[in-house]
């Protein structure tokens, strides 16, 4: 049975939502499609004259007979006005073809033929369990959302959004306007996706601010009042990357993306206008090939994976990068990239061989096809100025099969004011680049009580120098 917007369907599918739940037989199954129609007073088949409405489409599966049915519906779903002429009694297996709402599919030959499609003309080709009846101000938004769509030439897929998603778009708590951003957006990245697609979060998914906060070092920005992002994207491959930038471009979204999370101002999960998370956590593959003494990294990796995996194929080869080992490889190469080899080797960043990136048109491109002055820029200025980051190729280091590390702390009253004020120049003295000293302040509590509750405790400061030696002992000493 189909009934338009004139014909009460906004009122019959709100109806139609909560009919399961006033104990009809498990003998009965109503189906919706909600598509749109045509209407017109024209006569000459133009169509001109006519007007776009939307059609609710019922589709009624009962085990049993057209009597039964009628005294069913009569008493449980009145609203609907099912009556003898609306029901047609067929073999099960009839039923089956009847249902996919093909007028052509007359004989059940058509089961055979596994290559037939259906036309992606609905607002979803997928179902979604309602977990709650949408209200009617919700419908309305979203046949306005349904008939625009149809207005437009080119069909977006629509079934491959995820469940969480599709959810989330016809959420009725969100205006109209929003929804409509949302379901365009998701529209476009399934449009563009070679690939499936890729794994999403909105704001009204159960795991959407774990997955927000899983990486978030910086504890002020997990509040409530911070923005949040429209879509959290954790993608699996390159495409769903080019997908996710063409779409956010079209639809006026800015894209942050997050490799590691030690970004302490927060500029890769945060934005003070509508914006999309990219964050590469699945982006983590690490090739390291002892032979040309290189490796090429994903930008999702982590310093101690990378260190890890080159430990894996050499004791004698290294990477001159960060000491912190949580810290994700994407943005602290195309930040500089500074380490404790950074004396003897340099920065991170001037040992990248080649880099893999996404540009704002969308194309990937490696080190010739971006030019000189490109991967001279995202090398230290930042590459989500330029692009989303996919992999760095970078160039191992050769380093002794024993190195010395010594952490040494020191507190005000062990003269740390002293120290740190010589700690400044004394790289000036050293003659061996195969030293260096880092240097950390912070705060600590002294206590001069027995029993450890930290009574008569004072605060003060405490310097602590790390340092780094590439060789032996003995001649760290000299």
């Amino acid at each position: 049975m189909a009934k338009t917007l004139e014909q009460d369907a906004t009122k019959l599918v709100h109806k139609w939502q909560s009919v399961a739940s006033y104990g009809v037989p498990d003998e009965l199954s109503i189906a919706l499609h909600v598509g749109v129609v045509d209407t017109g007073n024209n006569n000459n088949g133009t169509g001109i004259g006519s007007r776009r409405t939307i059609q609710a489409t019922f589709t009624t599966l009962f085990l049993g007979p057209a009597a039964q049915l009628l005294q069913v519906m009569e008493k449980k779903f009145p609203e609907l006005g099912m009556k003898q002429e609306d029901c047609k009694e067929m073999r099960w297996v009839e039923s089956t073809s009847k249902n996919c709402r093909i007028s052509r599919w007359n004989t059940v030959d058509i089961l055979l033929n596994r290559w037939s499609s259906l036309p992606k003309t609905t607002f979803k080709a997928k179902s979604d369990f309602v977990t709650r009846p949408i209200p009617k101000v919700g419908l309305e938004g979203i046949w306005k959302r349904i008939v625009y769509q149809s207005r437009s030439r080119a069909r977006r897929r629509s079934a491959i959004i995820p469940e969480l998603a599709a959810r989330h778009c016809i959420d009725s708590s969100s205006p109209s306007k929003a929804l409509a951003q949302q379901h365009n957006f998701l529209q476009c990245v399934a449009s563009h996706s070679n690939q499936s697609m890729p794994q999403l979060y909105v704001p009204k998914s159960p795991s959407f601010l774990s997955v927000l906060q899983s990486s978030i070092y910086n504890l002020r920005f997990t509040s409530p009042a911070t923005p949040k992002p429209l879509f959290i994207i954790t993608p699996n491959h390159e495409s769903q990357i080019r997908a996710v930038v063409v779409c956010s471009k079209k639809h006026g979204l800015k894209i942050t993306v997050r490799s590691g999370g030690h970004d302490f101002e927060g500029l890769s999960y945060r934005a003070n206008v509508p914006f999309v998370l990219i964050d590469l956590v699945n982006f983590r593959t690490i090739d390291v090939n002892i032979k040309d003494n290189s490796a090429w990294v994903q930008a999702g990796a982590t310093l101690g994976e990378v260190y890890y995996r080159i430990a894996e194929k050499s004791p004698v080869h290294g990477f001159p990068a960060g000491a912190c080992p949580t810290v994700g490889v994407g943005g602290h190469i195309s930040g500089g990239g500074f380490g404790l080899m950074v004396r003897k080797y340099g920065m991170a960043a001037d040992h990248v061989l080649d880099a893999r990136i996404i540009n704002v048109k969308g194309e990937i491109l490696d080190r010739k096809t971006m030019g000189e002055d490109l991967f001279w820029a995202i090398r230290g200025g930042g590459v989500t100025s330029f692009g989303v980051l996919l992999a760095w190729k970078i160039r191992l280091v050769p380093v002794p099969l024993l190195i010395l590390v010594s952490t040494m702390a020191k507190t005000l009253e062990q003269d740390a004011t002293k120290l740190v004020h010589k700690w400044q120049s004394s790289c000036k003295l050293w003659r061996s680049d195969e030293l260096s000293i880092a240097l950390h302040i912070g705060v600590v509590d002294t206590s001069n009580n027995n029993n450890g509750t930290g009574i008569r405790s004072r605060r003060t400061i405490q310097a602590t120098f790390t340092t780094l030696f590439l060789g032996p002992l003995r001649n760290f000493y000299k």
